[in-house]
């Protein structure tokens, strides 16, 4: 996997610069120029992903926002760079702020239910 790296670094310094090695065959460049449209548009992908998640998480709709940040998480996995792993430790992060945040209703809710004396719905809150 790191040589594929390597390869599509050089590819895309190649492409930005202009200069593309003599030894990279037509064949060479085309694969790595469909590999590299193809990390874009996962790395795209996993963006938009990140973007949804955060409005779910400003309308307080946390089990949704979870399930985004973890497949934008996965997305940006398959990358193994700093900035892609940067990107994996803030979806982490927000998934525990989002875990805390349901833990924090369910104490209310069970809070409430106690002092209501509806102990079944507090026990449910519980479990929640």
């Amino acid at each position: 996997m790191r040589n594929m790296e390597k390869m599509l670094m050089l590819a895309v310094l190649g492409i930005c610069t202009g200069v593309v090695g003599a030894d990279l065959a037509a064949s060479q460049r085309g694969t790595l120029s469909r590999q590299l449209l193809s990390a874009q548009h996962t790395a795209g992908q996993a963006e938009h992903l990140v973007r949804e998640a955060n409005k779910l998480f400003l309308e307080d709709k946390y089990q949704d926002a979870i399930a985004r940040y973890i497949e934008a998480k996965q997305l940006f996995e398959r990358f193994k760079s700093e900035d892609f792993a940067k990107k994996v430790k803030i979806c982490d992060d927000q998934i525990r702020k989002c875990y805390s945040l349901l833990a924090e209703e369910a104490y209310k809710a069970a809070n409430k239910s106690a002092a209501a004396k509806d102990f079944d719905a507090a026990l449910a809150a519980v479990r929640e």
